[in-house]
This record gives structure tokens, C-alpha cells and sequence, in this order.
């Protein structure tokens, strides 16, 4: 299977889970009462997908380049996105936010969803190389 279908089938998956997701998300939001929370979450779930996407990207590059090192490119985007939680929803989004427990789940929901189709992706790519 080509390079490209793959990163196609990321795109197809991150939306088809990611739109679902923030419904469910944000219906909870709702019914707990923390309608302030919906602009970061979906500053959250817009900002997941654009890493998402430009993880997948740099991956699919990697594995052209070193694909002994994917593993780490993995990992390594994974630090990214926990420094862009740290450097920026957490002091410039998350600001402001009453309940600091919450605060981390309208990272860590959309992490944990995109972290389980980055795995997938992974998977799949690395199956390429045994044909």
C-alpha cells in the first residue's frame, strides 16, 4: 500500500472520530454545567488535528528517510504535543478555567484519541516494509 493512502486513511479516521468525539464531549460539558469550556475545547480538538496531521506528515516523511527510526518519530511527537500543552493551552487557553481537573481531560481526551489513530497509522505503515 502506498504512502499516501495511508496518510489518507489518518485524515478519513481523525475526522470520523474526532467530530463524533467533540459532540460527545462538549454534550457532557453541557450537562455538568461548564458551558465555559467550550472555546478551549475546541481549540483542543482543532489543535490535536492540525498536530495530528502534521505528525502523520512528518512520519510518512521519516519513514523515506530512516525507517528504522519511526519508532522515535512516534515518541518524539508525542513530547511535542505534551510541550504544546505545556508552553500553550495550559497557560494561554486553560487560563482562566475554574475546575483544573477538567482543564487537563479537554487535552487528554482528544491526546488519547489522536495518540490510539497515531498507533493504528504506525502500524500500518510499518507493514509495508514486510512485503
Amino acid at each position: 500500500m502506498k504512502a499516501s493512502s495511508h496518510f489518507k486513511w489518518l485524515i478519513r479516521w481523525l475526522l470520523l472520530i474526532f467530530i463524533p468525539v467533540f459532540g460527545l464531549h462538549g454534550a457532557l460539558l453541557t450537562a455538568m454545567d461548564k458551558s465555559s469550556f467550550w472555546t478551549p475545547l475546541a481549540w483542543c480538538y482543532a489543535a490535536h488535528i492540525l498536530l495530528t496531521v502534521g505528525i502523520g506528515q512528518g512520519i510518512l516523511w521519516g519513514h523515506k528517510k530512516a525507517p528504522d527510526l519511526i519508532g522515535f518519530m512516534f515518541m518524539g511527537g508525542s513530547l511535542f504535543k505534551f510541550a504544546a500543552y505545556f508552553t500553550l493551552f495550559k497557560p494561554f487557553i486553560l487560563t482562566g478555567l475554574s475546575d483544573r481537573g477538567l482543564s487537563f481531560f479537554l487535552f487528554g481526551i482528544p491526546y488519547a484519541v489522536a495518540l490510539c489513530l497515531e498507533t493504528i497509522f504506525v502500524a500500518r505503515i510499518l507493514g509495508i516494509n514486510k512485503r
